[in-house]
């Protein structure tokens, strides 16, 4: 994946997902300020390649999660704040992930706030890693399957250009792998087992 040097190989399984969400830029003589909504709980999401998925409340794993950041188009080298400095705050309501992230006094904190004013930028985005067991197969509506998140980790928020990309290789591989059928060698277990008995 594009970003997956900052984590290393041991977070090859981390996933984006792009959406429009409400975002604004607000001015005080403090600075600026970005807020929104990262993501949305309850919400069924778009068919993401043959799936759709929904973000059930409480999934984001926010103790577990390594140092947040705030970034333009996730580039790492366009960082907007950080939870571990404190500019960038990060907290999960009763409506989804909420961010509020102070913007630097740089010519890309400018840049990003005015974009956001001017309504060129309407995009988030959000970086996470599904945690051990934390997700559940079903369907939608629409019959397709349905990925639920019950557990991940979150590593990045960001201000994004195209919001209606969706990172999905990662969720089809889970897909498939949800859809496998038992093991053979489950079957020559019982099997055996059966074969135990009758020659007891």
């Amino acid at each position: 994946m594009a970003i997956a040097h900052r984590y290393g190989m041991a977070h090859a399984s981390k996933e984006r997902r792009y959406l429009t969400q409400e975002l604004r830029a607000k001015r005080s003589t403090g600075g600026a300020t970005i807020e929104g909504y990262a993501a949305k709980f309850g919400i069924v999401s778009e068919d993401l390649g043959g799936f759709r998925e929904v973000l059930l409340p409480g999934c984001f794993d926010l103790a577990g999660s390594p140092d947040v950041i705030c970034n333009y188009e996730h580039d790492d080298c366009a960082i907007l704040g950080r939870t571990s400095s404190g500019t960038l705050k990060i907290a999960a309501d009763e409506v989804g992930l909420r961010f509020e992230c102070s913007a630097p006094p740089t010519a890309l904190g400018n840049d990003v706030c005015a974009l956001i004013e001017r309504g060129d930028l309407k995009g988030n985005s959000f970086a996470f890693e599904v945690s051990e067991n934390g997700e559940e197969w079903g369907k939608a509506d629409d019959g397709l399957p349905l990925r639920k998140i019950t557990r991940c980790l979150l590593y990045d928020v960001a201000v994004v250009v195209h919001p209606a990309y969706a990172d999905t290789e990662l969720a089809l591989r889970s897909l498939a792998q949800a859809q496998k059928p038992p093991t053979p060698r489950n079957v020559n277990c019982a099997a055996r087992l059966r074969l135990a008995e009758a020659c007891a």
